[in-house]
């Protein structure tokens, strides 16, 4: 249920987070590292938490905080939610990928 703790994603690469996505589909505010593919997916303080990577100390104030604050949770869960619903169905997510490694061949 949305009562639930949040997921936590310390990823140290960018990747395509689908668990995130899962979790956020579940109602779930999300706490991860700010690299490509989270980027895309968690908007910061609204659906979750985006941590610098390598800042340990931020990511666990954040997650205390979600542990602390059932209201808040209750509503970065919801967001996070209607973000999944709304931009990563199957049509958007083969968008994404697309432009996502055509975005990395660039680089």
């Amino acid at each position: 249920g949305i009562s639930g703790p949040p997921l936590s994603a310390p990823l140290r690469a960018s990747c395509i987070p689908r668990s995130i996505m899962e979790a956020m589909a579940l109602e779930k505010p999300v706490v991860a590292t700010d690299v490509m593919g989270t980027q895309e997916v968690v908007v910061n303080n609204e659906t979750g938490f985006l941590i610098p990577l390598g800042n340990t100390d931020k990511f666990l104030d954040k997650i205390i905080e979600l542990a602390n604050d059932p209201e808040l949770r209750i509503k970065m869960g919801q967001a996070g939610k209607k973000r999944v619903i709304e931009n990563f169905n199957d049509v958007k997510i083969a968008q994404f990928l697309k432009n996502f490694y055509i975005s990395s061949c660039r680089k």
